[in-house]
């Protein structure tokens, strides 16, 4: 069985640079209710949106 998998990209509000966001950050940061994490370009903090830690609850 084939099996997909998803690429989890915010943008930077500050700078607009596209950040990667590792299922497993998702799952094991963001589901627990970290709010944010820090842009890798210009090091400000990027407020996740509520319907990313949804997404990021329904993961397994």
């Amino acid at each position: 069985m084939l099996k997909t998998s998803a690429v989890y990209l915010i943008f930077c509000d500050n700078c607009g640079i596209p950040q990667h966001i590792p299922q497993y950050i998702l799952q094991n940061y963001i589901a627990i209710g970290v709010d944010g994490v820090y842009c890798k370009n210009c090091e400000k903090r990027i407020h996740i949106p509520e319907f990313l830690r949804k997404i990021a609850a329904e993961l397994e």
